[in-house]
């Protein structure tokens, strides 16, 4: 797993974010009925970016929540409130 790789499926999942005209929490709160403070699992992640028609494997999805990990200052542990504010600093979660 390349950082370059894990940059494109952010880039991809923003683009098809901004198409569709959602946030990423209508998808995971809504849709898939996650519970913002219920911990983030690779189930989840890949789950959220299926819904895009975007196919990431488990290692790509557990990438991803360290990455989060690492954004919160190494905490053990990300909830899907986490993952939210990880995508919104990076730019991905679209407004309306």
């Amino acid at each position: 797993m390349t950082r370059l790789k894990i940059n494109d499926l952010y880039e991809d999942l923003k683009n098809k974010i901004e198409s569709k005209n959602v946030t990423i929490e209508q998808i995971l709160y809504t849709d898939l009925q996650y519970i913002p403070n219920s911990l983030a699992v690779i189930t989840g992640v890949r789950q959220l970016f299926e819904k895009f028609q975007i196919s990431i494997s488990s290692s790509d999805a557990d990438y991803m929540l360290k990455d989060v990990r690492k954004a919160n200052l190494g905490k053990f542990e990300c909830t899907y409130k986490d993952l939210v504010d990880y995508l919104t600093k990076k730019r991905i979660n679209v407004a309306f």
